[in-house]
């Protein structure tokens, strides 16, 4: 045995220090004083831990390292000033032979890739010099006042080393950094473990090639990955929300949703799925789909005359005629049809006793507003009638009119009980809002055709002759038409304008459709790109469905889907409105003339 050395055999305890110069070996077991250990106070220290329950190693005066629970970088602080403690760093290089880590307070703007953001700094580190950077662990003493016990932090995209408890959003850098343990504003704790967002063409089955706008990501199945792809110019525009004036609006449920189109009344639908193409036919029928003699009501005097008082409108009472839907009761006509109607009615007043006053009958709408009014002076002698006519909007549910008559004969005068001689009728013209009616008959002469068969029949049930029907009406034809109205001018000129006007309301043109209309399921993907899960996530139509047809499919990325016009039917667009107007421009049994209507379309673009 060496001069210096020394065997302990049994076991040895020392009291106080004790200094040993060279090396001890075959050391079977080393107890640490678990019960009031001393604290490391210097590099190569070992102590007990009590509170982590391991043992501490003294790194430097500054830094203790926990055995198994913490794990650092050696790094050095490659900047001109001081890195403090608790800062999130990035690599920026590297010492060459020395093998340390060159380091600087981490950019997390989206300009550096996240994979270079190593950790936080356990100690202040000087411009220069070399310190410790926790990778795994906790980093104790820092002022964490801002945040919440819990809080999971994130390097700071607006602060260049910092942290933030706010989740970063693309294109800036999101860096799971630390969880904090203890909030305090200078003892505070945070575990650090740093998580990485990634860049899409770090995924291993997808690459990407000279990225540019307006590309999405397509699988391949050639290559067995997903590649950037360019798609039509128009990719990320389509459209998720089909929507009607006045109805429900359709909306996709899926990313390939189907809608189908039904057929209406007096509509056929086609499609053609080797061309990508809907046609729309008008098939007939009365004027847009309601049956002319269905929608006109007559009511007459019955029950005896009625004695009108003189000086005050008295409502004038009828009974049911001919009234297929029950619009008119108790003496008011009320349809349930919202439109425009033409409204006729006769008064025949026995004879007067005074010629120096009048009697006049007028069309009351809800009671209080005159729609029309005919006024004449009181006839003696002789039995005498009072037409008028108009046309008026119902709206289809409160709306009503009554037929109202007025007397200036002494004391009172009475309305003659010959149904033939006083009688309401009315008529419906243009169904639909006020705004957008569809025209159900040119005039009141195809309303008498449509409803029943012919021109004799029409006379036959509602006047005995022709001679009756001149008496029922007035003296002479030319009283007869400046008693009804203006003119059919008028009329038109009130409540339609023209065919021409209505037209141009919904128009534009069929390329406009088609560029407003959309592309396809393809189309849909790019509108937001990068991500192929993204696809799914976007509601939209790639199916048109017609009943007892063939399925319209989109095919491929730019399918072109095409609305056809077919006999009797028009089709006009309006980009800016991003509307489609379907017409009917006539055909079928309305009367031979050309009946418009109009139902506008628009598709809201996401």
């Amino acid at each position: 045995m060496a001069d210096k050395d020394f065997r302990v055999k049994l076991g040895l305890h020392v009291g106080a220090n004790a200094y040993i110069e060279g090396n001890i070996t075959s050391v079977d077991l080393v107890q640490m004083n678990v019960a009031s250990p001393a604290a490391v106070g210097g590099a190569g220290q070992f102590a007990w831990n009590i509170d982590e329950n391991t043992l501490d190693l003294g790194m430097n005066a500054n830094t203790t390292l926990q055995l198994g629970q913490e794990t650092y970088y050696y790094v050095k602080n490659h900047t001109a000033t001081t890195i403090p403690d608790g800062t999130v760093v990035m690599a920026n290089g590297t010492n060459g032979a020395s093998g340390k880590i060159h380091v600087e307070p981490a950019i997390a703007n989206g300009t550096v890739l996240s994979k270079y953001i190593i950790g936080i700094t356990t100690e202040d580190i000087a411009a220069g010099e070399d310190g410790f950077v926790t990778a795994f662990g906790k980093v104790r003493d820092l002022n964490t006042s801002m945040f919440n016990k819990g809080d999971v932090l994130y390097a700071d995209p607006s602060t260049p080393g910092g942290l933030s408890n706010t989740v970063p959003i693309a294109p800036n850098n999101i860096v799971t950094m630390a969880i904090v343990i203890n909030k305090h504003a200078s003892a505070g704790t945070l575990f650090v473990r740093p998580s990485y967002g990634s860049m899409l063409y770090e995924n291993e089955d997808i690459y990407l090639n000279s990225v540019s706008d307006g590309q999405a990501l397509v699988y391949v199945s050639a290559n067995a990955r997903f590649e950037n792809k360019n798609v039509a110019a128009a990719s990320s525009n389509s459209f998720a929300t089909i929507s009607v004036s006045g109805q429900s609006n359709v909306v996709a449920d899926s990313s390939s949703d189907t809608l189908t189109l039904a057929a209406g009344s007096g509509i056929q639908i086609t499609t053609d799925n080797t061309t990508d193409t809907i046609t729309i036919t008008n098939t007939g029928g009365s004027g847009g789909g309601l049956v002319a003699g269905d929608y006109v009501v007559r009511a007459t005097k019955q029950g005896g005359s009625q004695t009108v008082t003189s000086g005050a409108d008295a409502v004038v009472t009828f009974g049911d005629d001919f009234d297929p839907q029950g619009w008119f009761a108790s003496n008011k006509f009320q349809p349930t049809v919202a439109g425009y109607y033409t409204l006729y009615a006769q008064v025949w007043w026995d004879a007067g006793a005074v010629t120096n006053n009048q009697s006049n009958i007028q069309f009351k709408k809800n009671g209080t507003t005159q729609l029309a009014i005919n006024q004449q002076q009181i006839v003696t002698g002789s039995g005498y009638a009072q037409t008028l006519s108009t046309v008026a909007y119902f709206n289809g549910s409160t709306d009503y009119v009554e037929v109202t008559a007025f007397t200036g004969n002494t004391t009172s005068q009475n309305i003659n009980s010959a149904g033939s001689g006083t009688y309401f009728t009315a008529a419906l013209y243009a169904y639909g809002d006020a705004a957008n009616s569809w025209v159900n008959a040119n005039d009141a002469a195809t309303l008498l055709s449509a409803r029943s068969n012919d021109a004799s029949t029409i006379l036959s049930a509602y006047a005995n002759d022709i001679t009756t029907l001149n008496t029922a009406y007035a003296n002479d034809i030319t009283t007869l038409n400046s008693a009804r109205a203006n003119d059919i001018t008028t009329l038109n000129s009130a409540y339609a304008n023209d065919i021409t006007t209505l037209s141009s309301a919904y128009s534009n043109d069929n390329s406009t459709l088609l560029s407003a209309y959309a592309n396809d399921y393809t189309t849909l993907q790019s509108a937001y790109a990068n991500d192929y899960a993204l696809y799914t996530s976007i509601k939209t139509f790639n199916t048109f469905s017609v009943s007892g047809q063939a399925n319209v499919v989109a095919g491929a990325f730019g399918s072109q889907l095409t609305l056809v016009a077919g006999s009797n039917v028009t089709i006009t667009t309006n980009a800016s409105a991003n509307s489609i107007t379907i017409s009917s421009t006539g055909g079928g049994g309305g009367g031979g003339g050309t009946d418009t209507y109009a139902r506008t379309i628009a598709f809201l673009g996401l």
